[in-house]
């Protein structure tokens, strides 16, 4: 099972159930996205050699898809982090790669 396969499975295992309690509860919420961060999903689109969990953009928007059925909110929390990533590697110096930054 890929990485975005077993991302997948755990969100409709583990979030899908909770989902109207994730979009209205914070400590819940922060609980779920800190138990993301435990999983490594937020390495997801990270290359491998970088130390993520590697991926395209096609395995993303599919698990995008799954995240915004169970949780607007966590899917927020995760975008957020991803567009905070991808930003931060535009401002770094060329000198510092994708591995200093994480």
């Amino acid at each position: 099972m890929s990485n975005f396969e077993s991302a997948i499975k755990n969100i409709l295992e583990r979030y899908a159930p909770m989902a109207y309690e994730l979009d209205r509860d914070s400590i819940l919420l922060k609980q779920a996205y800190e138990d993301l961060i435990k999983q490594g999903a937020l390495g997801l689109l990270i290359p491998e050699s970088c130390g993520g969990k590697g991926g395209n953009r096609t395995d993303w928007a599919r698990y995008n898809i799954e995240m915004a059925s169970c949780s607007g909110a966590l899917l927020f929390l995760q975008a957020q982090h991803q567009f905070s990533v991808h930003r931060l590697k535009t401002l770094l110096p060329e000198s510092l790669g994708v591995r200093d930054l994480l």
